[in-house]
């Protein structure tokens, strides 16, 4: 090979070198521009998924605060309801108000009152434990809402998540006459997570204001309450943060509502995202640095 063709050749080389240490930069670029189109894709179906449930949530605290606020109810709070027959005809007329306001909700399974001693005020409900919602206070701009729990009305497994909201008289904020709970249906849940599916295989972690598992969605399903330990880690991340589960290596991304402070993560495996992007970027170099080697062999060939 003649002196001309060895220069050629050796300045092929370089320019083949130099074209892929800037196809290696754009590579990264892009890399960093995929992840960051992923986590802007995943957050924003986080968003969406939180804030259907927020919408189940809000519409529970409305009606609440309606039936908090109508004359009839703060009547007869204030007075004693008894077991004789003016005490069941003051039940009857409460039954009467809460059924006009909830019959429109499919999702509340039930609402009912407690007087000022935390006492459910519906004698069908007495055999319920209420004692959960003492713990549950105001706590600023967040709705106070319970564990998923069961309950003795309702048959079978099924359990709800109980919205709480303290009553108070219209002449005094301070004095509180009772607390209002609207138990809602937990299979709402299923309606909004049902077809939730995240890229990679990834799955989807929902955690009430007290960092509670209430479900992981993934390409399998649903599973009720996965244990909490395990995802402890989970609820403490931040958003684009790696944790590790059972040995795994995941992404986080995260949405809290600033509604209820429910808390919904998206877990992504590391490896099988880089995995992911690392062929489609490996793809494009190989294919430009082959290209760009027989264009330059031919050009020596020719010389």
């Amino acid at each position: 090979m003649s002196l001309k063709k060895q220069m050629i050749l050796y300045f092929s080389c370089l320019m083949i070198i130099i074209f892929t240490l800037m196809e290696v930069i754009n590579a990264y670029q892009s890399y960093k521009l995929l992840e960051e189109n992923i986590t802007s894709s995943i957050t924003e179906s986080l968003n969406l998924g939180l804030n259907n449930l927020d919408y189940y949530f809000q519409d529970a605290e409305n009606l609440c605060s309606s039936i908090m606020a109508d004359e009839s109810v703060q009547g007869i709070l204030n007075e004693e309801i008894g077991k004789d027959l003016d005490g069941r005809i003051l039940m009857r007329e409460l039954n009467r108000v809460i059924t006009q306001y909830a019959s429109t909700r499919p999702h509340i399974t039930r609402v009912y009152l407690l007087d000022q001693d935390y006492q459910v005020i519906d004698p069908e409900l007495n055999g319920e434990d209420v004692e959960r919602f003492t713990d549950i206070i105001e706590n600023g701009e967040l709705l106070n809402i319970s564990a998923l729990h069961q309950v003795g009305y309702i048959t079978g497994n099924a359990k709800v998540f109980s919205l709480v909201k303290v009553i108070y008289p219209y002449s005094d904020r301070e004095r509180r006459v009772g607390t209002i709970v609207a138990d809602i249906d937990y299979r709402i849940l299923s309606e909004i997570f049902g077809d939730y599916s995240l890229p990679m295989n990834g799955s989807a972690v929902l955690f009430d204001q007290d960092g509670n598992t209430v479900l992981e969605k993934d390409a399998g399903g649903i599973t009720w309450e996965p244990d909490k330990e395990e995802y402890s880690a989970v609820w403490e991340s931040g958003s684009n943060e790696e944790v590790t589960i059972n040995g795994r290596e995941y992404i986080t991304l995260n949405y809290v509502s600033d509604i209820t402070g429910w808390k919904i993560s998206a877990l992504i495996s590391r490896s099988e995202f880089v995995w992911a992007v690392f062929v489609q970027l490996r793809t494009g170099i190989s294919s430009m640095a082959y290209r760009k080697f027989r264009l330059s062999w031919r050009r020596a060939c020719v010389n």
